[in-house]
């Protein structure tokens, strides 16, 4: 998956860099090795920004020195990616991760099952609210909730969003995918395209 590689010191994350590669992650970065912080390479360059368009990252993996205590200035695109809702990871000391509460708690520090860690617990928050959003509709109208499945993909500035439901239904599908549809919106995510797609269950 395409990966954002974020630095808090220049040549810290080489080794994670190399292994995300010769796992066929393609890496990214906010601006060119060598080059300074700022300006972001979407500055120097509008609209070749990681986060966004129709090649935008999965998954942003965040290496730390721990001698920085606090967040660097060439970690700004950690801000830019959570107010993105693209999931972020950091590699090192959890305890010392100026950006807890906002990540993805990994359990190892291997990069490649770090980012892919990322983007599951990523689609799977992403989800919870739209499960959550069926599970009221459906018990709202007496039917029955077993079976209800909700999976977000996300795909530059498009999502799409599959639902699956109960067979025989008092609700059209359409209902449903409006209510969804509307949830997704209420969430603030970057989104210029949601697809949403509801399959009744056999």
């Amino acid at each position: 998956m395409r990966t954002l590689l974020i630095e808090s010191s220049p040549g810290v994350g080489a080794e994670a860099a190399a292994a995300l590669a010769d796992a066929g992650h393609p890496v990214l970065r906010c601006h060119e090795q060598g080059q300074p912080t700022f300006p972001c390479g979407d500055l120097a360059e509008p609209g070749s920004c990681p986060l966004h368009g129709p090649g935008a990252v999965d998954v942003v993996l965040s290496v730390r020195h721990p001698d920085d205590a606090e967040p660097t200035a060439a970690e700004a695109g950690v801000t830019c990616a959570l107010r993105a809702g693209v999931p972020v990871v950091v590699l090192g000391d959890q305890e010392a991760n100026p950006f807890a509460g906002h990540t993805v708690a990994v359990p190892d520090d291997d990069p490649v099952a770090a980012v892919v860690a990322a983007h599951q617990a990523g689609r799977e928050l992403a989800a919870a609210p739209l499960r959550a959003e069926v599970v009221r509709l459906l018990e709202d109208a007496g039917a029955p909730t077993d079976g209800v499945e909700v999976d977000v993909q996300r795909e530059g500035e498009r999502y799409r969003i599959a639902v699956a439901v109960p067979g025989g239904l008092p609700l059209t599908n359409e209902s449903i995918a409006t209510h969804v549809h509307a949830r997704f919106r209420e969430g603030g995510h970057d989104a210029q395209t949601i697809d949403v797609a509801v399959r009744s269950l056999s």
